[in-house]
């Protein structure tokens, strides 16, 4: 008996590249692509047709553009997990942003707007391969677990353990907060449930292009004006009721002089992954500061950074729409594993603002 293979329907307005781009995902023995479409109209006549798992979708088409054809998409097929196939424009980021919180399962960007398709395919094909793959499983995890799922955390109870992450009568310096560029819709969300009477500074670590962060600062303005926010640039001090960004290639280094932080920033020609930003943490002696992760599988980036926080007694939090692939890992990761929409709420018990 074979196993199934993921069915990937194509949308994009250019015939070049929608062949270069299927013919790219058809090498790979665990995908079929089951059809093609040259715009949002196109696509959502043939889902009925194909029964895809997974579609990967260019933003800017004709008739019927990419966003529009998102937000059918999950209103009428919520099983089908998207990935937008986004330009690497600041407008693209503006767009890619929103549809990350209209729900998209993740993102892949175009190598550049004048580069040849099968330049821009060979550039992408490995990533949007596993970009599939992840957004196939972590669809079949989720359905799986709301037809057999048990309520397995209790809010009250999760919510009366989060003054217990820190030490009695103190309050952090600062709350960390990593996740892959998969998950900025959700922090968007939480941001603006975040209370605006919590006195302290926020630091995310997301991967995404440096390009991506002026307008994710847009978008947290929108929709938390309470705070600030700041690209972590070469050198800042540290201030409260501040949230302080960096991308994928920032690698930090940051000092402590009681509560005065001191941080610096260095741009690196390669990707920082979430472990070793976690793992330098380890050398930083940051007493009582909370490090929290959002992820939905156990293999994924930062897992290990996390876990190799929390055995070294640093308080750790993962954040995650899956706790039931955590609930039987032999090696804790976190201190505690919470549902990720508690986590704003989890957020303000912490800083007593709940």
């Amino acid at each position: 008996m074979t196993e199934m293979k993921i069915r990937v329907l194509v949308v994009d307005d250019s015939l070049l590249f929608r062949s270069v781009l299927s013919n790219s995902l058809k090498s790979d023995p665990e995908i079929e692509v089951v059809g093609t479409a040259m715009n949002g109209k196109a696509a959502l006549s043939a889902i009925p047709n194909f029964h895809p798992h997974v579609i990967t979708l260019d933003l800017e088409m004709p008739e019927l553009n990419g966003i529009e054809t998102l937000k059918i998409i999950k209103k009428t097929y919520p099983e089908i997990q998207v990935i937008m196939v986004s330009s690497l424009t600041s407008e693209g980021a503006d767009i890619t942003l929103n549809g990350l919180q209209l729900g998209a399962a993740d993102f892949i960007l175009k190598v550049g707007g004048d580069a040849p398709a099968a330049k821009n395919i060979t550039g992408i094909k490995s990533v949007l391969i596993s970009k599939i793959k992840r957004a196939y499983r972590s669809g079949l995890i989720s359905s799986q677990f709301k037809m057999v799922r048990a309520p397995i955390m209790e809010k009250r109870k999760v919510l009366e353990t989060a003054r217990s992450l820190i030490l009695p009568g103190s309050t952090p310096l600062f709350l960390s907060l990593c996740c892959e560029e998969k998950h900025l819709g959700n922090v968007l969300l939480m941001i603006r449930q975040i209370s605006q009477k919590i006195n302290t500074s926020m630091f995310f670590k997301i991967l995404v292009p440096e390009l991506f962060l002026d307008s994710l600062i847009a978008s947290f303005e929108r929709n938390n004006p309470f705070f600030r926010y700041k690209l972590a640039l070469k050198e800042t001090d540290w201030f409260r009721n501040t949230v302080y960004l960096v991308g994928e290639t920032h690698q930090i280094d940051i000092s402590a002089v009681g509560k005065i932080l001191k941080v610096s920033v260095e741009q690196k020609k390669e990707k920082i992954s979430l472990d070793d930003f976690y793992h330098y943490f380890l050398t930083v002696k940051l007493p009582n500061t909370p490090f929290f992760l959002i992820t939905d599988e156990a293999g994924t980036d930062g897992i290990k950074g996390l876990t190799a926080l929390t055995e070294a007694g640093i308080p750790t939090v993962l954040a995650t729409r899956t706790p039931e692939v955590f609930s039987d890992e032999a090696v804790k990761p976190a201190n505690q594993v919470i549902e990720l929409n508690l986590l704003p709420e989890y957020i303000n018990k912490l800083f007593g603002c709940g």
